[in-house]
């Protein structure tokens, strides 16, 4: 008899065994809606039924596993307030700009034959092995293609690239180590979707719209990358194109999986002002809490009760994370943990600062400072430089009160708990612990300690 796919639950049901089967069928029974859908032979039914063209779950990592786990987000990038320093970095040549425009990132070349925007986060995603890493972002490329120019989005530096955009006049995807070409394809040749109107999907791509994308890679040096656009309520997730070079070669798919968002614009010739945008940036990887391997909380001990005479600010140690780790760029990040400060001073307030980046310690540049590795297997580097002034931004302050012939830092205990300031410090970051008299009082003594972890 034959099957009657009108019924709800029949056509559920056969939906659901022609799945198995890897076979495309005339109709299904969609819950959302309750009604029964039909689809055309040939139209890729996966994207009815949240699966890409590689018969992956939507809610499936590219190593199988369920994404229902915490997301951990490394890169989050909004506009509205404008292109803040403390998160995002700009980098502009020969009349070329980084804006904010009606909430939206805006990077424009200028009319010169030679301009150059680009925007970088300066958080990275952070690859853990067996976890994915997923990328979002909204763009536009607001004149399209245009020779002589390249204008690209994704999660890349100048080395190693997951990125979507134009290569002049073609519209392409890049997979690249280490500054080489390593795998491309153009929108003609996206292996999964055309975008123009005759693929799977029947989408066409409006690149002079907003429109948002996904990467997702799983890394473990030779894992597959996907590029996926977002085709609306009906469409939903557009897989278009995969990078897949498991099994065809010995070298790593790209060199540093830790990767900041990019956006940038690039010209060689043309006297146009090209013009891209951007809304909002998430980029994370999945997994439970503490993917990385966190070390073992490292803590420095200046070791020294340093007389401290003046009136102004006084300088005890200064921290930095290092730029290098073990001859590598370093991308780890050190969160500040516990700050231990306490001094002799009997009949006197003494603030307690935690300073940011001072450009000058005394009269020496903090990079000029002698530095000494916290351990040897340490991000962090240690100057304990003492009787200075230091002239920076100050992130965080406590006082110091007489307490019994002791002057602790002025919590419910002598600890300072820095996990409630969110202190996580980058790679070339400084934080230097001061001290400043807030009363007259005789010389008096102070000793700190700092406690961190390093997020591996």
């Amino acid at each position: 008899m034959a099957t009657d796919r009108t019924d709800k639950s029949v056509a559920n049901d056969y939906w659901l065994e022609q799945q198995r089967q890897a076979v495309r069928i005339m109709a299904w029974y969609d819950p959302i809606s309750d009604e029964v859908r039909e689809i055309k032979v040939g139209e890729d039914w996966s994207l009815l039924n949240g699966v890409d063209g590689s018969w992956r779950s939507s809610f499936n990592t590219i190593f199988g596993d369920k994404v229902t786990a915490t997301k951990q987000d490394n890169i989050l990038l909004k506009f509205d307030y404008g292109i803040l320093s403390s998160l995002m970095s700009t980098t502009t040549a020969n009349g070329g700009a980084v804006s904010e425009s009606n909430g939206r990132a805006k990077i424009n070349s200028s009319t010169a034959t030679n301009g150059q925007a680009r925007l970088e986060s300066k958080d990275r995603v952070r690859y853990a092995p067996w976890h994915d890493i997923y990328c979002y972002f909204t763009a536009v490329w607001e004149n399209g293609w245009v020779a002589w120019a390249t204008q690209f989005f994704g999660i890349y530096d100048d080395n190693d690239w997951y990125r979507i955009g134009y290569d002049w006049t073609d519209f392409k995807v890049q997979r690249i180590a280490d500054w080489s070409v390593d795998v491309e394809l153009t929108q003609a040749n996206f292996n999964h979707d055309t975008l123009d109107g005759n693929g799977a999907s029947g989408f066409t791509l409006d690149q002079t719209k907003m429109n948002i994308f996904r990467i997702n890679f799983g890394y473990l040096w030779i894992a597959p990358a996907y590029f996926e656009v977002f085709g609306g309520h009906d469409k939903g997730w557009i897989h278009f194109a995969d990078i897949d070079t498991v099994n065809t070669q010995a070298e790593l798919a790209v060199r540093d999986p830790d990767l900041p968002f990019r956006m940038d614009i690039t010209k060689t010739s043309w006297a146009t002002d090209l013009v891209c945008y951007s809304w909002s940036v998430w980029a994370w990887y999945y997994n439970w809490d503490r993917a990385f391997v966190w070390t073992i909380p490292n803590s420095h001990d200046n070791g020294t009760w340093l007389a401290l005479t003046w009136t102004w600010i006084e300088n005890v140690t200064v921290y930095h994370i290092k730029e290098t780790f073990n001859w590598r760029a370093n991308h780890v990040n050190a969160k500040l943990q516990r700050l231990e400060a306490n001094n002799t001073a009997t009949s006197d307030i003494i603030k307690c600062s935690i300073i940011a980046n001072p450009t000058t310690v005394g009269w020496t540049a903090v990079a000029s400072l002698s530095y000494t590795d916290a351990w040897t297997e340490s991000i962090v580097e240690v100057s304990d430089w003492g009787w200075v002034v230091v002239w920076g931004t100050v992130i965080y302050t406590t006082y110091m009160v007489w307490w019994g012939g002791w002057s602790w830092a002025f919590s419910w205990s002598s600890n300072v708990d820095a996990d409630a300031l969110w202190l996580v410090g980058r790679p070339w970051d400084y934080f230097a612990v001061s001290y400043q008299r807030v009363s007259w009082s005789w010389a008096y003594t102070a000793l700190t300690a700092l406690n961190w972890v390093e997020l591996f």
